[in-house]
C-alpha cells in the first residue's frame, strides 16, 4: 500500500504543479487545441444547438451590400440597388456612375449607429475572397477564438490554468455564443467576445498582489481602445467599462491615488477614442455622400447617428413585466403614445400608418430615406418624460419589475455544456445562477478576492436584461454562472492556494 500511496501522492503533486504553475507545454497545447476545437463549428453542417437565441434585436440589416464600395473604392457608407455582377474594382467604378441607384443608407441599417460592423466583412474578403454578399462568420469566429485563447493565456499567467481550462470549455460550448458566432450571421455574440477579451487583459491585475510595472499604466488605455472599437460593432459591449473601472479601483498593492488615476485614464481614453471614431465615420460619410451626389445620386439630409439611442429601448423594455401603463416590446406602441403629444405640443406635421415603423414622409421626397420617429424633434424627450414620470409616480411598480428581471437573470441562464467532442453534454438548472450568490458569499468570507473578481467581472453583460428588457433571450448574454461553475469545480478538485498537501503516510508537505 505504501507504494500505491506514493504513486498517488506523486500523481497528485504533478497535477497540482500543472494546476498552479506555468507549464509552457500546457500553454502551447491550449493555443493549438482551442482553434482546432472551435474550427469544427465553422464547417458546413456543424451540429450547433439552436436552443438559446436572441429574438429581441435586429442587429445586421443591409450592411453586406455596403461592403462592396468600401472594399473596392474605400467609399463608406455607399451601396447600389443594381445587381453586382463581379467583385472587381472596375465593376465598382461602373456602378458608381449609376447615380440613381446609389444610397448612403437603407431603412434602419445605420439609423441606430453601430457603423463599425460593416468592417467585419473584411475577414471574409481576405479569407474567402467574397466582396459581394460577404459573411460575418470569419470575423465572429476569429474574434471569439482570440478571446478564448487570450483568456486561457491570462489564467495560465496567473498560475490558474485549471480554472482557465474549465472556463474556456464552458464558454466555448455556450449554446448562445456558438449560435450567434457561427450560424446567425449577426453581431449578437460580440458583447461576450468583448467581455472575454477585456477579462483576459485585466486578469494579471486582478490577483491579490499584482506586479506593479510600467504596463500597469498602459492597461486602461489599451482597455479603452479595445472597448471603444467594439462599441462601434455592438453598443451593449460598452457596459463592460464598469468592470474595468472596478478592477482599477480595487487594484492590490496600490494607493488610492494610483487607483483613481488609472480609472480616470480609462474614462478619458474611452471618451477620446469614442470621439475619434465618431469623427472618423462622419468624415467617411461626407466623402461617400459627396461622391454619390457628384454622380447624380439623391442627397441624404437626415441625422447621422453613430451610437444607439437610449430612451426608446427603455420605454419598450418595460413591456417585459408591465401590466399597468401600456408598455410593450413593440416600437409602434411607443410611436402611438408619442405621436399625439408631438403634434399637440411640438407642431409635428408628419403622417403615420400604424402598421409601419416610419413616417409616410421621407427626407428626399422620393421614399429612399424615410423619416423615423426617433428622428422627430423632441421624440426622445416625450419618451423620457413618460418613463421617468411613471417611475416617480409609482416606484413600487418599477421596483417590482426590477425584482422580476433580477429573478430572470438568475434563473434563465444558458446551460453548462460541452460541445464539439462528439456526444453533446448539457446541464440546465435554475440553480446555476442562483448558486453563484452563496458562492460569492463564500469567496468573501474566505477572502478569495481574485476569484470573486472573476465571478463578477462579466456581470455587466446581464445589465441590459436587468435595466432594459429581460425577455426574448436577453438573459442569455449572462456568463457569470459559467465562471461560477469553473471556480466551484476547481474548489472541489482540491481548493485554491491552500499551501499544503499530504504526502505518503499522512505527512504534511509544504509547497
Amino acid at each position: 500500500m505504501d507504494g500505491l500511496d506514493g504513486a498517488i501522492f506523486r500523481l497528485r503533486a504533478a497535477l497540482r504543479r500543472v494546476a498552479h504553475g506555468r507549464n509552457v507545454f500546457v500553454l502551447l497545447a491550449a493555443l493549438v487545441l482551442i482553434p482546432v476545437w472551435q474550427g469544427r463549428f465553422v464547417v458546413e453542417g456543424a451540429q450547433i444547438p439552436e436552443t438559446h437565441l436572441n429574438y429581441a434585436g435586429t442587429g445586421i440589416h443591409d450592411e453586406p451590400r455596403f461592403f462592396f464600395f468600401l472594399n473596392r473604392l474605400g467609399l463608406y457608407p455607399l451601396k447600389t440597388t443594381l445587381p453586382i455582377t463581379t467583385g472587381t474594382t472596375a465593376e465598382a467604378r461602373r456602378l458608381l456612375k449609376q447615380g440613381h441607384a446609389l444610397l448612403v443608407d437603407e431603412y434602419v441599417t445605420f439609423r441606430s449607429g453601430d457603423r463599425g460592423r460593416t468592417y467585419l466583412y473584411y475577414a471574409d474578403a481576405w479569407l474567402e475572397g467574397r466582396v459581394v454578399y460577404p459573411r460575418l462568420i470569419w470575423a465572429n469566429a476569429l474574434g471569439f477564438w482570440l478571446a478564448l485563447s487570450l483568456l486561457f493565456t491570462a489564467f495560465w499567467w496567473i498560475r490558474m490554468p485549471l480554472v482557465g481550462v474549465v472556463a474556456v470549455l464552458l464558454l466555448g460550448s455556450n449554446p448562445f455564443q456558438l449560435y450567434t458566432t457561427y450560424l446567425q450571421e449577426n453581431v449578437f455574440g460580440w458583447p461576450i467576445t468583448a467581455a472575454l477579451l477585456l477579462l483576459a487583459l485585466h486578469l494579471p491585475w486582478m490577483v491579490e498582489r499584482p506586479k506593479q510595472t510600467r504596463l500597469t499604466w498602459l492597461l486602461p488605455i489599451a482597455a479603452a481602445l479595445l472597448l471603444a472599437t467594439i462599441r462601434t460593432i455592438r453598443s451593449e459591449a460598452s457596459i463592460m467599462a464598469l468592470s474595468a473601472i472596478v478592477v482599477y479601483l480595487t487594484l492590490g498593492r496600490a494607493t488610492w491615488k494610483k487607483r483613481l488615476v488609472l480609472a480616470l485614464m480609462f474614462v478619458v481614453s474611452f471618451s477620446l477614442a469614442t470621439r475619434a471614431y465618431t469623427a472618423f465615420f462622419l468624415r467617411k460619410f461626407d466623402k461617400a455622400h459627396a461622391v454619390m451626389v457628384a454622380n447624380g445620386g439623391t442627397p441624404y439630409t437626415g441625422p447621422l447617428p453613430v451610437y444607439h439611442e437610449v430612451w426608446h429601448p427603455l420605454f419598450c423594455g418595460l413591456g417585459d413585466f408591465d401590466t399597468k401603463y401600456g408598455y410593450t416590446w413593440d416600437d409602434r406602441v411607443a410611436y402611438t403614445y408619442a405621436l399625439p403629444i408631438l403634434r399637440a405640443e411640438h407642431g409635428l406635421k408628419y403622417t403615420w400608418d400604424p402598421s409601419k415603423y416610419t413616417f409616410e414622409e421621407s427626407y428626399d421626397g422620393l421614399g429612399k430615406y424615410p423619416i423615423f420617429f426617433s428622428e422627430a424633434p423632441h421624440y426622445h424627450d416625450v419618451i423620457r418624460d413618460k418613463v421617468v414620470g411613471d417611475i416617480r409616480r409609482d416606484p413600487l411598480w418599477y421596483l417590482d419589475i426590477l425584482r422580476k428581471r433580477a429573478r430572470r437573470v438568475l434563473t434563465e441562464t444558458t446551460p453548462l455544456a460541452l460541445e464539439g467532442f462528439g456526444k453533446r453534454v448539457h446541464f440546465s438548472s435554475e440553480m446555476l445562477g442562483i448558486g453563484c450568490v452563496p458562492l460569492a458569499l463564500f469567496l468573501v468570507l474566505t477572502r478569495r478576492w481574485a476569484q470573486l473578481k472573476m465571478l463578477v467581472f462579466t456581470l455587466p453583460l446581464s445589465a441590459p436584461a436587468f435595466l432594459v428588457y429581460s425577455d426574448k433571450g436577453m438573459t442569455y448574454y449572462g456568463t457569470y454562472h459559467l465562471f461560477g461553475a469553473a471556480i466551484f469545480a476547481t474548489l472541489l478538485v482540491g481548493g485554491l492556494r491552500r499551501g499544503r498537501v499530504r504526502g505518503p503516510g499522512g505527512r504534511l508537505v509544504h509547497e
